[in-house]
């Protein structure tokens, strides 16, 4: 699966250069939206195991979880204190209570959101096997939860501490994992992988566009949209379906490259937004290359040029992580 998590991230990735600095919203994002974070979600499910003991699980989903959260926090607090020293938008001490303000409360900052929520659906989705038991009356409840979450994102608008809203849609996500796994579908669709991919990709193309027609806003966990759920669902599955089936066909450099993604996706997921990104756009502006890329090649070339200086950034960033913890560089 680490090829698929591999795709998912250069997805993330591509869809918030291209939201910020390619034409905002397009098709092609939209696209990528429609299964980009529920791919991780129900790869998440298809790995769960449940064993006994809420203390243990507590303790290595907290180990897992929050020790990359804190890191990451960190780095973008200081990334920020510095950026404010320089620019002076605004004190630093507000600055700085305003961040750490954001990473207690947690309520959808920055794309360290998607852990804590993470975190809370495993934790719930636990909770479901210890006292329900069998996998129709899990799934049962898994979808009356991600029910529940969406009706809040729906009424209320306000995020909860800790994004506790999107974590209940995150057990349904990991409810359809869980499935896939008991029920080995992802093997049954492998006998014939490019004719079920071809299903899959227009399944979930149709679902969107019919969603997007009737709802008007787009599928967006960030800002608690969820559009027509049940369509919504369906084109969430099969896009990550599609995904990993592709993911099985790939070969060579190309499948080790996204392999290496896979393995490495917790770097690039928390930080390439809040500190490669603006790093990257900034050097182009200083440098006026930016202006210059994209008189050339359009808003095509300057999402290709960010989005190639936002993944060196965090590969620099994962090596010094390594160096410093292992005292030698390892890829």
């Amino acid at each position: 699966m680490d090829v698929a998590k591999g795709i998912g991230i250069l997805s993330v990735v591509i869809g918030h250069v291209v939201i910020d600095y390619g034409g905002g919203r397009t098709p092609f994002v939209l696209a990528l939206y429609t299964f980009h974070l529920p791919l991780f979600f129900i790869i998440s499910g298809y790995f769960f195991t449940y064993r006994p003991g809420f203390k243990a699980f507590l303790t290595k989903k907290c180990r897992v979880y929050l020790i990359p959260y804190a890191f990451a926090a960190i780095l973008i607090t200081g990334f920020e204190i510095m950026a404010q020293s320089v620019l002076g938008d605004r004190p630093v001490a507000e600055s700085t209570s305003y961040m750490l303000l954001g990473f207690i409360m947690q309520r959808r900052f920055t794309t360290l959101w998607f852990l804590t929520a993470l975190l809370l659906g495993e934790l719930i989705f636990w909770l479901l096997f210890r006292f329900v038991k069998n996998m129709i009356g899990i799934c049962v409840a898994s979808l009356m939860i991600g029910l529940a979450g969406v009706g809040y994102s729906e009424l209320v608008h306000v995020p909860l501490p800790w994004n506790l809203d999107a974590a209940c849609v995150v057990v349904l996500y990991l409810a359809v994992g869980a499935m896939l796994k008991s029920h080995d579908v992802i093997a049954l669709l492998m006998r014939d992988r490019w004719r079920n991919i071809c299903v899959l990709v227009a399944v979930s193309v149709v679902c969107s566009l019919i969603n997007r027609t009737m709802n008007g806003e787009p599928y967006e966990m960030f800002a608690g949209q969820y559009g027509i759920f049940p369509l919504t669902i369906v084109a969430a599955c099969t896009g990550s379906l599609a995904a990993i089936l592709l993911s099985s066909t790939l070969r060579g450099p190309l499948s080790d490259g996204l392999s290496w993604l896979g393995r490495n996706t917790m770097v690039f997921f928390l930080l390439h937004k809040s500190i490669a990104m603006p790093i990257t756009v900034k050097a182009l502006q200083a440098t006026h290359l930016g202006a210059a890329i994209t008189s050339i090649s359009g808003d095509a070339g300057l999402v290709f040029v960010i989005c190639l200086g936002v993944m060196i950034i965090c590969c620099a960033i994962r090596w010094c992580v390594f160096a410093v913890h292992l005292g030698v560089p390892r890829w």
